[in-house]
């Protein structure tokens, strides 16, 4: 979600949306803009929609992607990543696979530094909830289907939570 991911997208979003199904993995994203997070999602909703962050209206853009969508999570997945499953999963046309989130959606964070010079950050915004309720703070975001990777798949190069979400494709829309 930092800066040039929407320029990137755009550019690579011609070559994918005629696909009947994305797998998008959000497991390792750690955040960044939420506005990008914002901008992303426009490519995969169908009808407006509130944004987690203000509630103002998002609209799908005119060639917004009409497939299956599954989105990737973990517990690394956080702050303006976090923000965007939020706005995935409120759409209803993306189903969640992995672990939870984090729990942390940034809540306009600012960092610190110590006079030893060790740097941290804090939400310094009141927790609030999205537009369907969820907390946005403290509370990772549940998957549909909780997989988690296995020491043994691990050790043998094969990813868990990926091949779960081809299986889950390819069963469900033959």
């Amino acid at each position: 979600m930092m800066d040039g991911v929407i320029e990137s997208f755009v550019s690579d979003f011609k070559k994918v949306s005629d696909l009947p199904y994305l797998i998008i993995n959000g497991r390792s994203n750690e955040g960044g803009n939420s506005g990008n997070g914002r901008e992303l999602c426009r490519y995969f909703i169908r009808k407006n929609q509130p944004h987690y962050i203000d509630n103002k209206e998002m609209s799908p853009v005119d060639n917004s992607y009409k497939g299956k969508i599954v989105l990737l999570t973990s517990p690394i997945t956080f702050s303006a990543a976090e923000s965007f499953v939020i706005d995935m999963k409120e759409n209803g046309n993306t189903v969640l696979i992995g672990e939870p989130t984090a729990g942390d959606t940034g809540n306009k964070p600012r960092t610190f530094k110590t006079s030893n010079g060790i740097c941290f950050r804090i939400p310094t915004a009141s927790p609030s909830v999205s537009p369907k309720g969820f907390p946005l703070e403290g509370i990772g975001i549940k998957p549909n289907y909780f997989v988690s990777q296995t020491v043994s798949d691990f050790i043998n190069n094969k990813d868990t939570q990926l091949e779960f979400a081809k299986q889950y494709l390819t069963t469900k829309y033959k």
